[in-house]
C-alpha cells in the first residue's frame, strides 16, 4: 500500500465516500452522477495507484490519510 500515492480530487472523493459511508457502486454512480463504467475505470485507477486490491484496503488506505470522519 502507498501511502504517499497522489489522487485526482473525484478520486480522493470515491475513497472518502466509499470509507466514511461504505457506498456501493450503485450509490456512488447516483451520488456522483457518473456512468456505472466510468465508476469501474476510476476505482481500478485509484488502486493500481495505492497498491491495493480490495476494499477493505482501501478503507485502511483512507484510515492512514486521515481521511475517517469522526462521528
Amino acid at each position: 500500500m502507498t501511502e504517499k500515492a497522489k489522487l485526482s480530487p473525484k478520486e480522493e472523493t470515491i475513497v472518502k465516500e466509499i470509507a466514511n459511508h461504505g457506498y456501493t457502486n450503485k450509490e456512488l454512480t447516483k451520488k456522483l452522477l457518473i456512468n456505472p463504467k466510468n465508476l469501474e475505470f476510476i476505482k481500478s485507477k485509484i488502486y493500481e495507484k495505492i497498491e491495493v486490491k480490495n476494499t477493505a484496503q482501501l478503507v485502511k488506505y483512507a484510515c492512514l490519510q486521515g481521511w475517517i470522519k469522526k462521528d
